[in-house]
Order: C-alpha cells, then structure tokens, then sequence
C-alpha cells in the first residue's frame, strides 16, 4: 500500500466521521449528550493527528509497520462510530 494513500485514507475517514458527528449535533437537543459527541469529535482529531504523527516514524519492517497502524486506526475509527451511534440513539431504560 502506498504511503500517499494510507495519509489520505486517514485524512478522509476522519473528516467523513467529524461531518456526521457535527450533522448530528442538529438533532440533539441534550446539552450532555452534545458534549459527548463533541468529545469523540476531539477524540478522532486527536486519533488523526497521532496515526500522522507513526507514519512519520516507522519502526521495523515498513510493509508490517504501515499495515498495522492502518488496521489500528480503523478499528479505532469504528469504536468511535459505535459510541456515535450510542450517543445519538441512547438505549431506553
């Protein structure tokens, strides 16, 4: 996999999970639960800047190195969109 693509790969999911987590800010009307989607918002900048900040420097074998980070970053991403989901459609009690 190309490092080019790995950076915008990273580069594009976390803005596609920042713009639904802003659109669903409009349809939230508690104050608690904004914050907390404002939270995973910072939560995924800070996961972006971090995965950016390994590809800069890789250790041991590239190849292996690149792969790993980008399943990481992915199956963090999708943590962050399962608490999405949570936040924005909270379970009845």
């Amino acid at each position: 996999m190309n490092l080019r693509v790995i950076k915008k790969d990273i580069a594009f999911f976390t803005e596609e999970f920042v713009s639904d987590a802003f659109m669903s800010l409009n349809f939230i009307e508690d104050d608690a639960r904004k914050e907390a989607v404002v939270a995973l918002i910072n939560e995924a900048l800070v996961l972006q800047d971090e995965s950016r900040v390994k590809i800069s420097h890789p250790e041991g074998n590239k190849k292996a190195f690149y792969n790993a980070l980008y399943e990481s970053y992915f199956k963090s991403l999708d943590e962050l969109c399962e608490k999405l989901s949570e936040t924005i459609h909270p379970k009845e009690k």
